[in-house]
């Protein structure tokens, strides 16, 4: 696997001013199958034509034009072509410090939130077509007209951003959960027996809200991810059993929604700073 990092040519840009440097794309009508990930910035990819794999952290997605996807710092991923016909797609990289100023100008959850949540999204052709002629006009420009070059990119970029934003983020109020009762509804499905084995889908599908919404509500209230908040009551509830039961170990585990004894003794570990092996020895009610 090789790592990428956001680099200008320098021969075409002055020296001087490549720190003022955010943004580069590349139109593309090849595919890149070498394995990579992003050492220091993010990629958006938007597929104007032909059918492509993204092989995103060892999982395979295919899409079709008019789809833009992205990865981050830290996915590791690869494209590989899914057409005989003709492929294109464009590449817009931007500095991941920079972009987290910009996300967190419009939401301080929105960088976590695009981490954690769908990768792509169809594109509007219409908005595909404004990225397009900003891009022509980006190589219209001479080598020194640097603020232009970035201003324009940044038009670019802004178009894609909004269309994720509006995507992602909608009114809680067109949900059938209110905002006022979905802790009540949560409280009410924990009592299901089957909760500790839930996923967040299963919780999404419960509450009836996207992976979006839910991941605002929970770190608005709780401070933790929905997979955080699972994790955390799993292991409380095992830490219980482990002082007040005989059961085995790997039993808990299992019994907790873990599927192996080794993943749920580095997770209890993490969590305590203890192993559950160790916690019964010293805190056992006999």
């Amino acid at each position: 696997m090789k790592t990428l990092g956001f680099t200008i040519d320098i021969d075409q840009y002055s020296v001087d001013h490549i720190d003022e440097i955010h943004l580069k794309y590349h139109i593309n009508t090849f595919d890149f199958p070498m394995l990579h990930t992003h050492k220091d910035y993010w990629e958006f990819t938007i597929l104007t034509e032909g059918s492509i794999h993204n092989i995103l952290n060892e999982k395979k997605e295919t899409y079709q034009e008019n789809t833009v996807f992205f990865a981050t710092t830290d996915d590791v991923h690869c494209l590989k072509s899914n057409t005989t016909g003709n492929l294109r797609y464009i590449n817009i990289a931007i500095k991941e410090a920079y972009l987290l100023q910009l996300l967190n100008f419009l939401s301080p959850t929105f960088a976590q939130a695009l981490r954690e949540g769908p990768r792509a999204f169809p594109l509007p052709s219409s908005t595909i077509y404004k990225i397009e002629n900003l891009l022509y006009k980006v190589n219209l420009l001479k080598r020194n007209q640097l603020k232009t070059r970035n201003d324009l990119l940044n038009s670019a970029l802004l178009l894609i951003i909004q269309h994720l934003f509006s995507s992602q983020i909608n009114i809680l109020d067109e949900y059938p959960t209110a905002d006022l009762t979905w802790k009540q509804h949560l409280s009410d499905i924990m009592q299901n027996p089957n909760f500790l084995s839930y996923t967040v889908n299963d919780l999404c599908e419960n509450l009836r809200y996207s992976r979006m919404q839910l991941n605002r509500l929970f770190k608005t209230h709780f401070n933790k991810t929905p997979h955080e908040y699972l994790t955390a009551y799993r292991l409380r509830y095992a830490k219980s059993l482990l002082r007040s039961t005989d059961m085995k170990i790997l039993d808990i585990a299992m019994s907790t929604g873990y599927s192996t004894l080794s993943q749920f003794q580095l997770n209890f570990k993490k969590y305590f700073g203890i192993t559950p092996a160790q916690y019964r020895k010293n805190t056992k009610v006999l």
